[in-house]
């Protein structure tokens, strides 16, 4: 298998765009309150698993960029419709498939579904959107 060369910066900078779509999507300007009656948490418990969410948050959020840009480096994808179709590929594919079973498995809402899953949704696009065009 060849390996196409990933342009750091580009993974980098995705990462940190997820990040920040999140700081936003769960922010009180947006659906930090909603997300909170969904899940039950109260702002003390919030705030108590704040730092190691951050942290695994800014992790994950690097895999998840590198792992992106290596299916569009691996498609050969250089425009941003592209990208924008990954990133929506991937979120079908993966996330939302799996947001899903939540509602079933974990007796989840819809309306958490949508919380959750929409803000995946904006970041894979956001994402794939880069990824492919800063190559």
């Amino acid at each position: 298998m060849d390996m196409v060369p990933i342009n750091w910066w580009a993974v980098l900078v995705a990462a940190v765009l997820k990040f920040a779509i999140g700081a936003f999507w769960y922010s009180p300007v947006a659906f930090s309150k909603q997300w909170q009656e969904e899940t039950k948490t109260t702002d003390e418990q919030f705030r108590a698993g704040f730092v190691m969410a951050t942290v695994a948050e800014l992790v994950t959020d690097i895999v998840m960029a590198y792992v992106l840009a290596r299916f569009i480096a691996g498609l050969g994808i250089t425009s941003i419709l592209g990208g924008l179709t990954v990133g929506a590929l991937a979120w079908v594919g993966f996330v939302a498939t799996n947001g899903i079973t939540r509602i079933y498995y974990e007796r989840s809402t819809w309306r958490l579904f949508g919380i959750n899953m929409g803000y995946l949704l904006v970041s894979l696009l956001a994402m794939g959107a880069i990824l492919a065009l800063w190559r």
